[in-house]
């Protein structure tokens, strides 16, 4: 499939990437199954062990109960409003806490390694 390629290709700038941000469109009817399309790629390309976030974006767009029950079955995951904004602060501190983190173990070899198998 001819977006699978392109999505691929993006994907091949992550093999560098010290975080991945899997950004998921809460309101997108089938959402889950773009979820396992990415999920597939990421595995593909073994990348799975990264640290990454996974944010659903939208959520101010979707009925209560789909909302909820993405929160249940993600618990990890950070619930987002791009338009209203909410959500967005404890996303940026997470990002900002796993960065710090990042350059922490750039000044010593070997830490972010030790932590992410911790």
């Amino acid at each position: 499939h001819h977006l699978v390629a392109s999505f691929r290709s993006t994907l091949e700038e992550t093999v560098v990437a010290d975080l991945l941000v899997q950004l998921v469109d809460l309101s997108h009817p089938e959402y889950e199954e773009q979820m396992q399309v990415t999920r597939g790629v990421l595995a593909e390309m073994e990348l799975l062990d990264r640290r990454s976030l996974l944010v659903f974006n939208k959520c101010d767009l979707v009925q209560e109960g789909a909302s909820e029950r993405a929160r249940e079955l993600y618990p990890e995951a950070f619930f987002i409003s791009a338009l209203s904004g909410e959500g967005i602060p404890s996303l940026a501190r997470a990002i900002g806490k796993i960065v710090r983190h990042a350059l922490e173990g750039r000044k010593a070899p070997g830490r972010l390694r030790r932590e992410a198998t911790a």
